[in-house]
Order: C-alpha cells, then structure tokens, then sequence
C-alpha cells in the first residue's frame, strides 16, 4: 500500500479486501466438496473409515541369506549349541593338515583354494572353526560355525564366496566327547 498514491489508496483498499473476500469464499467451497468426496469414500476425519496413515516404509532391510542364517543359530542356540566363528584367512594347518587332507588332496590345488602371497589362504570350508573350537574348550562340545568360504569356482553354477554353516558336536564315549 505505500507504493500506492494517497489519493487512491482507499479505492485500492477496497479492490484488495473484494479479491480476498472471494480468494477465501472460493477456498471455502473447494474445502466443502472436498470434505464431502472424503464422507462419501469413508475417509473424512470424524466420520466413515478409521485409520492410521501409514508410515513410510523404511529403505533397506536384513539380507535373506542373513535371515536364514541368524534363523538357524536360533535353532541350533535352542538345542544347546553355541555359536563358534573364525577367520576367514586361514594357515594351511588349520584348513587342511588338521583334518588330515593329504599333501596330493584335489583341495589343496590352487584351482580350488585361494592362496595368498604370504603363505596363508581363504578358508575353503568352516571345518577350521571346528578345529579351533576343539583346541580352545574343553568337552562336551556343541557348536555352529556358520561363515563365509571361499573356492576358486566362477561359473554360472559356482561363485567364489558363500556362505555355509556346519554343526558338530563331540561324540560320546570318545576321549574328546562325553
């Protein structure tokens, strides 16, 4: 209004409240169809349908091999087993002598295992686990060992890494078992 002549500020005024008076009665009847489409769908606050907006839904969510895997520790934790992990890098002792892979066994060939420069390897299988297991506790024994393997297999069937779970426990009667 400063910027308008003193002398027609008045019809100016008058102009301006006319437009805001049919701005707010027009807004006024939009207002009413809609809340009459709402009542008639059932969705109007106060009236027909009641319920809750729903939130958004969140971005991201567990792996399904994740999920099958904290399932079956589940499983086996009600059974009585606990759950043992180890390194993914592993000495050849460990992967291979422990379990008594000979030195001439296809698995210690360099197109099934991944070798590393400085002597040590990707674990082929989680049977390491179960071998550090039995060296660190004493029995009885029952564990899980679930992890990542590696084997040098890329093919459409095969992919280098996946994830396997073994379970074992000590057997009776033997002299690490009960």
């Amino acid at each position: 209004m400063g910027a308008v002549p003193a002398a027609e500020r008045k019809a100016y005024g008058a102009a301006v409240n006319t437009l805001k008076d049919r701005v707010e009665a027009r807004l006024a009847e939009l207002d009413a169809e809609l809340l009459s489409r709402e009542r008639r769908r059932g969705t109007a606050p106060g009236g027909g349908r009641r319920h809750l907006t729903r939130k958004a839904a969140a971005t991201g969510g567990v792996h399904p091999i994740t999920r099958v895997m904290d399932e079956l520790q589940e499983i086996f934790s009600e059974l009585g087993y606990s759950v043992a992990e180890g390194p993914e890098v592993e000495d050849d002792y460990h992967n291979f002598e422990a379990l008594n892979f000979p030195a001439d066994h296809p698995a210690r060939d360099t197109q099934d295992t991944f070798f590393l420069k400085n002597g040590l390897l990707l674990r082929t299988h989680t049977s390491p686990v179960q071998i550090r297991t039995m060296l660190a506790r004493k029995p009885p024994i029952r564990v899980i060992c679930p992890g990542r393997v590696f084997r040098f297999d890329n093919d459409l069937r095969h992919s280098p890494m996946f994830t396997r779970s073994s379970a074992w426990q000590s057997p009776r009667g033997s002299p690490s078992g009960t």
